[in-house]
């Protein structure tokens, strides 16, 4: 076995899974190169079963990614469900670090940390999928020299991923999967040919983040500006990233938001606040009320109708916050994949 030389990293959501096997069966053979797969899952997902199912696609060998193993050629790696997958110079990190767009693994992660280690050797691609997960890591693998392949939106289940990569820079390729294997056969033979690159310092930066827990809050600094907004996951001030005309954010400790993303993760944090302040204004009311009746069997009229009025008050603010806790139930549901 030898070191992979140039890498192909994939990026799936809602919709994906499906088109996995098909990609892996046009695989063209003999030319140095792994594959490494994102595909957003539940954390109870088994991972084995997904392992089967792509084997049976391809000679490659399909394998979960383990900690530490160097990336070889003719080698799938797929993510482990609620485990980062980074490239660190020629070697797999496994991370269960902050979340990057609400996703552990993260496809944004993934790409990033791949630009950052085989610079423009690198294959990046994106399937079905919602939302915007993948687009900032392609935007890297651009930067640096890589080629950029996106399934065609017109025949993605889900084309919300494919669309964000589109809007953000302009791919190499926009094709059906079953045309990925030429696509792929072609883009090896253009990287093989090229010579290294100087990485960007911001894309080796935030390569960096995946590596750790935490970084220092300088260097989030030289990413971007501090903004007005908190990290809704920690509380911890936001800084603002703009790439290609396009925002993102992330704190120091290191949770990263598209602008899309962090509107559903602010959504999800206010409601919850607001269950939170309902549940305690129940509880004081109710306290109070049982007061008031403890009070008025003793024949402490006045202290018990004090007690009660409190209580009725807060009955009629539960009952406005009630209402406008309902009101956002009505709401479209955030989409997740």
């Amino acid at each position: 076995m030898e070191k992979a030389r140039i890498v192909l990293v994939v990026g799936a959501s809602a919709g994906g899974s499906s088109l996995l096997p098909q990609l892996l069966a046009q695989l063209p053979k003999g030319y140095s190169f792994s594959v490494l797969i994102v595909l957003h899952l539940s954390r109870n997902t088994i991972g084995e079963l997904l392992l089967q199912r792509l084997q049976r696609s391809t000679p490659w060998k399909c394998q979960i990614a383990r900690n530490g193993e160097t990336v070889m050629a003719d080698h799938i790696y797929i993510a482990r469900p609620d485990r980062h997958l980074l490239i660190s110079k020629d070697r797999i990190l496994l991370g269960q670090g902050p979340r990057e767009n609400r996703y552990r693994p993260s496809i944004n992660m993934l790409f990033r940390s791949a630009a950052a280690s085989f610079g423009p050797r690198v294959i990046g691609v994106i399937l079905s999928g919602l939302l915007e997960d993948g687009a900032s890591g392609m935007y890297a693998i651009k930067r640096v020299g890589g080629v950029c392949i996106v399934q065609d939106p017109e025949e993605a289940l889900y084309p919300d991923m494919p669309n964000a990569v589109r809007s953000i820079l302009k791919p190499d390729y926009v094709l059906p999967v079953s045309e990925m294997g030429d696509a792929v056969k072609q883009a090896i033979a253009r990287l093989s040919k090229k010579r290294k690159v100087k990485i960007p310092d911001d894309i080796l930066r935030e390569a960096r983040i995946g590596e750790r827990v935490s970084l220092g809050i300088e260097q989030v600094e030289d990413l971007g500006k501090v903004s007005a907004l908190s990290c809704p996951d920690c509380g911890g001030a936001l800084w603002e990233i703009k790439e290609n005309g396009h925002r993102r954010f992330r704190c120091h400790v290191g949770h990263a938001f598209s602008e899309e993303s962090l509107i559903d993760a602010v959504n999800a944090s206010t409601e919850s606040s607001l269950w939170v302040a309902l549940r305690m204004i129940d509880e004081r009311k109710n306290l109070l009320k049982r007061l008031g009746e403890r009070e008025s069997q003793k024949g402490n009229n006045r202290i018990s109708a004090d007690y009660l009025r409190q209580s009725k008050e807060l009955e009629s603010h539960a009952k406005k916050l009630k209402q406008i806790l309902f009101a956002l139930e009505k709401k479209p549901a955030s989409r997740n994949t």
